[in-house]
């Protein structure tokens, strides 16, 4: 997610609070993190407490539907999100784990289309989904007006089908990038793309 000129953004399904801290680490940007869970709410205020980053951040414990229906939220130039990613199957025997891992509090459509009432003229949406709900998003996209501007899409290891794609939409027309990107090279190493991007955040890199 391209964060580093954002000013206000709001992370959805925010989980422990990793992914807040990471934007913030990345940006001068004011944080706000939506969690339904309680206790992972917790967690996420405490690790936001013992960061650097804190000042900047603030996490809300609720159900994003919630906030939009009660339109609580402020309007942002970012919205990020890394939501449960499976719609069907067997849930996880540990309820917290299946609430989650499973779309049922939380779809693509719910966030896709609340996204652009709660973001700037010039603000964009950044999430990520398995390989299989892409042909649905493009559709649910397209419906709710936003312009698809980056799509990277993410294999385990060079040669292997992707399996996950990253997404960036913007309110704005504009031409489309398409990459894509192996975290693992053919020696199955981590790639050097791979490390570039996450190196400031993996203490091993």
């Amino acid at each position: 997610a391209d964060v580093e000129n954002s000013q206000s953004i709001i992370d959805v399904g925010a989980g422990c609070g990793l992914i807040s801290l990471m934007v913030a680490q990345r940006s001068n940007a004011k944080v706000i993190g939506i969690e339904i869970d309680n206790d992972a709410s917790i967690e996420a205020k405490e690790n936001v407490a013992n960061s650097k980053w804190g000042s900047r951040i603030e996490i809300l414990t609720g159900d994003f539907n919630d906030h939009v229906v009660k339109n609580e939220l402020p309007i942002v130039d970012h919205i990020i999100s890394n939501p449960p990613f499976f719609t069907n199957g067997l849930l996880a025997p540990s309820s917290k784990r299946a609430m989650a891992r499973h779309c049922d509090t939380l779809s693509f459509n719910d966030i896709i289309t609340s996204a652009p009432k709660f973001l700037t003229k010039n603000g964009k949406l950044s999430l990520i989904s398995p390989i299989e709900n892409k042909d649905d998003i493009m559709f649910i996209s397209e419906i709710a007006g936003l312009n698809l501007s980056r799509i990277t899409e993410i294999s385990s290891q060079v040669g292997k089908s992707p399996v996950r794609v990253l997404w960036e939409f913007c309110m704005t027309d504009g031409d489309c990038i398409h990459d894509k990107l192996a975290i693992r090279d053919a020696n199955n190493n981590y790639s050097d793309e791979y490390i570039e991007l996450t190196n400031e955040f993996y203490l091993n890199f």
